[in-house]
């Protein structure tokens, strides 16, 4: 008898208004970035971040040189 009743519980889901809600922007969350937007972020780099990454993979190098030497 509790198996049927289990079965027959259903979800409720909260009903929307018919009243339009005025959302606050900051309010919003926000989404995922889309491909597009990840291909625009990442071409318009600042000439300051890409040093700082050329500086990496040259340290990244230089370690790994150091340390093929030690072994």
């Amino acid at each position: 008898m509790e198996e049927d009743k289990d079965e027959k519980r259903k979800i409720q889901f909260s009903v929307p208004s018919s009243v339009p809600v005025q959302l606050d922007p900051r309010q919003i969350r926000r989404r995922r970035p889309t491909p597009a937007t990840l291909f625009r972020l990442t071409d318009a780099a600042s000439p300051e971040e890409d040093s700082g990454q050329r500086q990496v993979a040259q340290l990244i190098v230089l370690f790994s040189s150091l340390n093929s030497k030690l072994t």
